[in-house]
């Protein structure tokens, strides 16, 4: 009996560069060859003849299974080998080919396929994996010839449907089979994707329920750079293709569908629905490292908002497993390095999360061994020898990669400086990952280091910030930035955390921010860090006591802008008091002014200067605000009278701890609400000239915010505004940030202050504050101002009011 024969099947169209290297290839291992030329404006057919091909022209009809099919037709071997032009057999494929064939114990053979990284790439370095792209992937390429045997599909074409009609025998054969095509620049040059999104755009028309045509659809859709469309058609094909199981369909290639749903959706932010994706796959028994590797990714990227710790160590077995493929074949294809490189780069930056750098170094020179220039890997090892404290090696892994316009590196390069005490050196690195950090992070937890470092820097340098981690925290309250919910809170300090910082503030004279670690906040916030602080100031021999010098807050702005409800919330603070408002502030500081100026040949003759009258004024003030305390819990005075910031400059200088908070509220709402005073200038017994008329209120609102705003440059770092608006709509982060400015501690009380308030009625405001914040007074102007009001005060109002005429506040 004779054995069985086998014919090539192969489509072509120009392939002169690569048909004579295929067809060298099964020499004397298929009996005949037939070559299907779509088309071919080159020597295609010519070489094909010369190496004993037959050949079969066959129009191209923009459909690749009746190429297929045509080849199919025309072969007359008992099995067919199924190859394109630019891939060949393997080494060691022949034999195997043959003895497949010779048993006929297969009705289809899977075939694995390589993809080569270089059109030089040796064959056996390809299939050894040194010159592969990816893992390789079974096919179905070796036939049994039946009547029935046809493709399907004008693009990506299939035998499944043949493969599904009959029990068949379905094996793998050892024939590796090298593929060339998959190198960038021949399928950029042949424009594969565009013709392919073409033919399955017109095959998803005709076939709009086949979840293969549409999944391969949004691949294609997502390789031209349309990530929303992609995600839209990996949708529903995965509907189509979950109908279809549940249906006892046959089983589609779930795997692929499932990897691109799964990555859109990490990708756009949701790995919980990524999760749910991934879990139904497993529930229909498929198993690929691709579903574990995105599981993986999708467990990390969850982390921060669920259990970090368990989601880390999921993650973790996640890659484990991935690992744990390596060696083997799938029918469909795996992701770049999914059971080696990936995986492994994955691992590593799991354990540096997990605080386990030993574990995450050993997993990405892992990483490196298969794939030596992968920079997320060198990365990570760079980061995890910074954790094991070998700063110098870190730095001769990071050279290298200081080229690349990512701010991981920099990062890492400045925390390594940082570790060996190179300050100067590490300020500079950490200046460019700054300018880098825009652009993104290649692991995005190095942004909470790059954070980290900035902080600490920061602290050093005298320039504080907010961000995370202990020296986040400390930024926080040496800069006045509200942290009331930062995760550290209510954690110690280091001492060695500490130390340094205290010492470089003592040394560069900054004794306003060391002040800032010694005040009620700091308690709250870092419990026994004013202890630290004192500790550390008595090892230079410097005491730290009350000078007695007041910390007086005084309150103002434009009458009618809200500061009513401000003093009545600060009021609400156990530490602080600050009744209704005294009126008397400002009428001495401007008698004070008056008398100078008036007077100052009088007084000097008398032997007094403008000391004498500050002091004066300063025993006033200082007598007239300790009186205002009926709490005894309250240990510090604020004062509230609008035009008490007009004369900022003089109580800043005879106050050098007082604070001034500013409430600005639109001047359109001032101006609506001063019309309705019946206020009278008790000089003239005539209204006041700002309560006259929209267009006048609009006038003394504007000349108020200008004053103060410039008597504040005489208080640096002791001026605070606050928006009226953002109050009444979200008070606490409003309030959050004005108790950071006063350095108080956070109290949830200042959120109820209608509980307790005390009024007077000599206070404008007093009905409304004994209620709690609404915002229905926020727009009422609209009404209360006619068309002629409203042009009056926006030209009034001038260039400060277009601060509120704006597309959020208009």
């Amino acid at each position: 009996m004779a054995a069985p024969s086998l014919s090539l099947c192969l489509i072509a169209r120009d392939e002169e560069r690569f048909l004579p290297g295929c067809l060298a290839s099964v020499d004397g291992v298929v009996d005949e060859v037939i070559v299907v030329d779509t088309g071919s404006r080159d020597d295609t057919p010519a070489l094909a003849e010369a190496a004993g091909a037959r050949v079969v022209r066959f129009p191209w009809v923009e459909d690749f299974a009746a190429a297929r099919n045509a080849a199919l037709d025309a072969a007359t071997g008992d099995y067919v080998l199924i190859l394109d032009a630019d891939e060949r057999l393997g080494p060691g494929a022949a034999g195997a080919l043959r003895r497949a064939v010779s048993q006929g114990a297969i009705d289809c053979g899977m075939l694995p396929l390589h993809n080569a990284t270089d059109l030089d790439a040796d064959p056996e370095a390809v299939v050894a994996g040194a010159s592969r792209q990816g893992e390789p992937v079974l096919l179905p390429r070796l036939l049994r010839r039946t009547e029935d045997l046809r493709y399907e599909g004008a693009v990506h074409e299939t035998v499944a449907g043949w493969l599904t009609a009959q029990d068949r025998v379905v094996s793998r054969v050892d024939a590796d089979l090298v593929h060339y095509g998959y190198v960038p620049e021949v399928r950029q040059a042949r424009d594969k994707d565009a013709r392919n999104l073409r033919l399955l755009e017109r095959r998803c028309e005709q076939e709009p329920t086949d979840p293969v045509a549409r999944g391969y659809l949004a691949r294609e859709v997502l390789r031209s750079g349309d990530e929303e469309r992609a995600l839209v058609e990996a949708e529903r094909a995965w509907g189509d293709a979950l109908a279809q199981l549940e249906a006892g369909g046959p089983r589609p290639a779930v795997v692929s569908l499932a990897s691109l749903l799964a990555h859109g959706r990490i990708r756009r932010g949701e790995p919980e629905e990524a999760l749910s994706v991934l879990e139904t796959a497993a529930v229909w028994g498929f198993a690929h490292p691709n579903l574990d590797l995105l599981k993986g990714w999708a467990l990390e990227a969850q982390a921060p908002a669920q259990d970090p710790e368990q989601d880390l160590l999921a993650a973790w077995s996640c890659y484990e497993a991935c690992l744990g493929f390596a060696g083997r074949d799938f029918a469909e294809e795996p992701m770049p390095g999914a059971t080696s490189f990936t995986a492994a780069t994955r691992a590593g930056t799991v354990a540096l999360r997990l605080g386990e750098p030993e574990r995450a170094l050993e997993a990405f020179e892992a990483a490196l061994e298969c794939h030596a220039g992968l920079s997320e890997a060198a990365l990570g090892r760079a980061e995890a020898l910074v954790e094991l404290g070998r700063a110098e090696q870190a730095l001769e892994v990071l050279e290298p990669l200081l080229v690349e316009e990512v701010p991981d590196g920099w990062t890492l390069a400045a925390a390594a400086a940082g570790a060996l005490g190179h300050g100067a050196d590490a300020a500079v690195l950490l200046k460019r990952a700054t300018d880098l950090a825009p652009r993104g992070f290649v692991a995005p937890h190095r942004r909470a280091r790059f954070h980290a470092l900035r902080c600490t820097t920061g602290l050093l340098e005298g320039r504080p910030v907010a961000g995370p981690g202990l020296a986040g925290l400390l930024g926080a309250l040496a800069a006045r930035v509200p942290v009331e919910r930062h995760p550290l809170k209510g954690q110690p300090a280091p001492d060695h955390e500490v130390a340094p910082v205290v010492e470089r503030w003592l040394v560069t004279g900054r004794t306003d921010l060391l002040e800032t670690w010694l005040e009620p906040r700091a308690e709250d916030l870092v419990p026994g860090l004013k202890g630290q602080v004192e500790a550390i100031l008595g090892g230079f021999g410097i005491d730290v006591e009350d000078d007695g010098e007041p910390d007086f807050v005084f309150l103002g702005g434009a009458g009618r802008s809200g500061t009513t409800l401000l003093r009545a919330m600060l009021d609400a603070h156990p530490r602080v008091a600050c009744g209704p408002e005294l009126k008397l502030v400002p009428a001495i500081c401007t008698l004070r002014d008056q008398w100078w100026q008036a007077m100052a040949p009088d007084l000097q003759a008398a032997g007094l200067d403008e000391g004498h009258l500050d002091a004066a004024l300063r025993a006033f003030v200082t007598t007239l605000l300790e009186g205002m305390v009926e709490d005894p819990r309250a240990v510090r005075v604020a004062e509230k009278t609008p035009h008490n910031l007009l004369h900022m400059a003089t109580l800043g200088r005879l106050y050098p701890r007082a604070r001034f908070v500013h409430v600005v509220r639109d001047g359109r709402a001032v101006a609506a609400s001063l019309v309705r005073q019946a206020w009278i200038d008790p000089a003239s017994g005539e209204p006041i000239w700002y309560c006259k008329d929209a267009g006048s209120g609009a006038r003394y609102w504007a000349e108020v915010v200008r004053t103060v705003r410039e008597q504040a440059r005489a208080v640096p770092g002791r001026y605070l505004e606050v928006r009226y608006e953002d109050l009444v709509h979200d008070p606490r982060p409003v309030m959050e940030t004005l108790l950071a400015f006063l350095g108080e501690a956070w109290d949830e009380a200042v959120l109820s202050h209608q509980e307790g308030v005390r009024v007077s009625e000599r206070e404008s405001s007093s009905a409304a504050v004994v209620e709690p914040i609404a915002t229905a007074a926020v727009d009422r102007w609209r009404s209360e101002l006619s068309e002629a009001d409203l042009e009056a005060v926006l030209r009034e109002g001038g260039e400060l009011l277009q601060e509120f005429v704006s597309p959020d506040r208009s």
